[in-house]
């Protein structure tokens, strides 16, 4: 789910940034007297921030996974390369401050480092997270950026005539 969610933000911001730059020029063609277009409101962006789970509401679990990952990769170690133990700590890092309890646990995984059992709270935070990403990757999906971007050439013509339209009005 995280490659996934990895890889809709960034066909999405590619989108976003076609999106912005067509309805600018068009803006401008149509209102050539104002010195700045207008640029439209990126309420998409509101939708795809990463949202932080704060650190009081995760489980007990991901702090000690944590703990295990970092005792075995960290860059003090002797052992791996200095450039591996560093990624590695970065991104256990970044699962430890967002919370994501499966990304610790597929480290833990492939450094073979035993997991904690987990309770059913962990399964339910768990859980809800996949269903936090999978919300994100619909918005993003649903918004106007997208949908110009992966359109025809005929949507294209129709989302024009659209905006020229709400811009004469």
């Amino acid at each position: 789910m995280d490659l996934e969610l990895q890889e809709v933000k960034e066909i999405f911001e590619k989108c976003k940034s076609d999106w912005f730059s067509y309805v600018a020029r068009v803006t401008a063609e149509k209102r050539p007297q104002q010195s700045d277009p207008p640029c439209p409101v990126d309420k998409e962006q509101e939708h795809t921030k990463v949202k932080h789970k704060p650190k009081k509401d995760q489980p007990g679990v991901v702090k000690q996974m944590y703990r295990d990952i970092a005792k075995q990769v960290h860059p003090d170690k002797n052992i791996g390369s200095q450039e591996d133990k560093e990624r590695l700590m970065r991104q256990a890092s970044r699962a430890k401050e967002s919370g994501d309890l499966i990304s610790l646990m597929s480290m833990c995984d492939d450094l073979g480092i035993k997991t904690p059992k987990l309770r059913q709270s962990h399964v339910k935070y768990i859980e809800q997270d996949i269903r936090n990403k999978e919300t994100q990757i619909k918005q993003m999906k649903l918004s106007d950026a997208w949908i110009w971007y992966h359109s025809d050439e005929q949507k294209k013509d129709i989302i024009h005539k659209m905006l020229i339209k709400s811009l004469t009005e």
